[in-house]
């Protein structure tokens, strides 16, 4: 099956999810019941709408199976830590598989400089995207670890490209 089928398939089940969903909300009379089944059929609805995304990427020519790599270095603290945020944030723009976040030339991470790295995890989250810190020095794990954040990361010491 080519990733085109993949992405129609995946984007069907979603869809299918949805009408399951509503259909099962319609016919049922608790209003907990009812709640949950509008909940599971948004969360199919998004879904459904990511995937197709990422189809229309495709369709573009824009390969989102490719990893995303964002190269940081130098100090990240609270006063920059918004650009290099925006950085991560717009790799994710084209959905792709995996977001690398290459760290081998970061010297400094301070607590309030993970902010912008939460709001870039929370969106790869979203979108399916796993995120992969390449090359973290044991200051920027440390950092990455007291906050929690390296919870939600996958840790390695070489590019995957």
């Amino acid at each position: 099956m080519n990733q085109r089928h993949a992405y129609l398939a995946k984007a069907a089940a979603w869809l299918a999810l949805t009408a399951v969903s509503v259909w099962a909300g319609a016919a049922l009379h608790s209003d907990a019941a009812q709640l949950l089944c509008l909940l599971s059929a948004a969360t199919g609805l998004r879904m459904m709408l990511v995937t197709a995304r990422s189809l229309l990427y495709l369709h573009r020519g824009i390969d989102v199976s490719a990893p995303a790599v964002v190269r940081l270095r130098g100090e990240i603290t609270a006063r920059n830590g918004q650009r290099f945020g925006r950085r991560i944030t717009s790799a994710l723009t084209s959905t792709p598989s995996q977001l690398q976040v290459d760290m081998r030339q970061v010297s400094l991470l301070t607590t309030e400089g993970t902010q912008a790295l939460f709001t870039a995890v929370r969106n790869a989250r979203h979108r399916e995207t796993s995120v992969v810190v390449i090359g973290a020095n044991a200051q920027v794990r440390s950092t990455l670890h007291r906050v929690g954040l390296d919870h939600f990361l996958t840790y390695t010491d070489k590019t995957g490209t």
